[in-house]
C-alpha cells in the first residue's frame, strides 16, 4: 500500500476503507458499471428513453402505493439510468478500416 500514497492521500481513513478505495480507484481499475453505455443496445435513442420512462413510472407506481422504501430505490435506479443513457451518453464511434486492409478473408 505504501506505492500507492494512500498516507498521503487518505490519512484519517480506517485502513479497510483505505484498501477498498485504493483497489476501486488507484490500481487503474474502474468501478463497475450497471449500465454500460458503449453497448450497441443503447444506440437508439428510443431504447434509452424506454429504459428511463419505465424506470420512472415504476418509481411512480411504487411512491401512489405508498411503498416509500421501494420508490426510493427506484427513485435512485431512474436517475442513475437517466444520467448514464441521457445525460452523460457520448455514442462510441465506430472504428473505421484501414484503406488498404482487406474487409474479410474469403
Amino acid at each position: 500500500m505504501a506505492g500507492y500514497g494512500c498516507d498521503r492521500i487518505l490519512p484519517r481513513l480506517g485502513y479497510g476503507l483505505r484498501k477498498c478505495l485504493l483497489a476501486v480507484n488507484f490500481r487503474g481499475m474502474s468501478m463497475i458499471k450497471f449500465i454500460d453505455p458503449d453497448h450497441p443496445f443503447y444506440r437508439p435513442l428510443w431504447i434509452r428513453l424506454l429504459i428511463v420512462g419505465l424506470c420512472a413510472v415504476w418509481t411512480g407506481v411504487e411512491f401512489y402505493g405508498g411503498q416509500m422504501m421501494w420508490a426510493t430505490i427506484f427513485l435512485v435506479v431512474t436517475a442513475y439510468a437517466g444520467s448514464a443513457l441521457l445525460v452523460f451518453y457520448r455514442p462510441k464511434e465506430p472504428e473505421e478500416k484501414e484503406a488498404g486492409a482487406p474487409d474479410e478473408p474469403k
